[in-house]
């Protein structure tokens, strides 16, 4: 049986909502179905782990402190009177811990353990629920990884700063279209250089004729080239201007 959780970590699945968030050797991300309460994520393992018992000690480390984080940054965007903090793993035999935040109102068949019980309210407002999570996630973020995907899309390879931050099918498209691109401009590259270089050996011997050939070669071939050197820029201009909007758009 295909483990969903697992998919989401590695991008096979698309995680509810917003991208998850990466801290150390876990994910945390919305819960896979609307619940009865809107502040409901999950902290999960980033490798398929079953027991609490089977964490290593790191694992063990992190998780304490990410569980207290992921609560508190839940009641200060929800004003929660309570916050649950649940693991059972039965249904999706992939260790999870849900962290959920209940209001001073929520009718008493949706409190404590019969909130895994309780219907989602009708109808389930998804955009709502998918900007709250946002905002827990942008709380739980250090100040300077908001800028992580831009940097690394704009100063190391198109798309790297998307697969980074878990928006892996939109940044591995583009890295792989990039590479492509690459491969292409290389290929036409030595093309066209070998199409014009001239065959008789005495033109190499006068540096003057050496550097006039050069010249000429850049001249002739830029035009062929252009094509790929526009689509480059124009991938990488799509990864920067992705991770921006996102800058802009994400709560801090």
């Amino acid at each position: 049986m295909k483990c969903a959780l697992c998919g989401i970590a590695s991008g096979a699945i698309p995680a509810p909502g917003p991208a998850p968030l990466a801290r150390g050797p876990f994910l945390v991300h919305a819960k896979l179905e609307p619940g009865a309460h809107a502040g409901w994520l999950l902290v999960v393992p980033r490798r398929h782990v079953e027991q609490v018992a089977e964490l290593t000690d790191e694992e063990a480390r992190g998780l304490g402190p990410l569980l207290r984080e992921t609560a508190a940054a839940l009641r200060a965007e929800t004003g929660a009177a309570k916050t649950y903090v649940a693991c059972f793993a039965e249904v999706v035999p992939h260790l999870h811990f849900h962290v959920i935040a209940r209001a001073g109102d929520a009718p008493e068949d949706a409190r404590g353990p019969r909130a895994f019980l309780a219907a989602a309210p009708e109808p389930a407002d998804e955009a709502a629920r998918a900007a709250l999570a946002a905002r827990v996630l942008a709380r739980l973020q250090p100040a300077d990884s908001r800028f992580r995907p831009l940097l690394l899309s704009g100063l190391l390879w198109p798309g790297a700063g998307q697969v980074v931050a878990g928006r892996r099918r939109f940044g591995g498209a583009l890295a792989i279209a990039a590479a492509v691109v690459c491969v292409l401009l290389i290929r036409a590259l030595v093309a066209e250089t070998l199409l014009r270089m001239p065959t008789d050996p005495v033109f190499f011997d006068d540096f003057g004729s050496i550097v006039a050939l050069s010249q000429r070669l850049a001249a002739e071939i830029r035009p062929a080239l252009a094509p790929y050197l526009w689509t480059l820029l124009g991938l990488w201009l799509a990864g920067c201007v992705e991770a921006a909007v996102r800058i802009v758009r994400e709560p801090r």
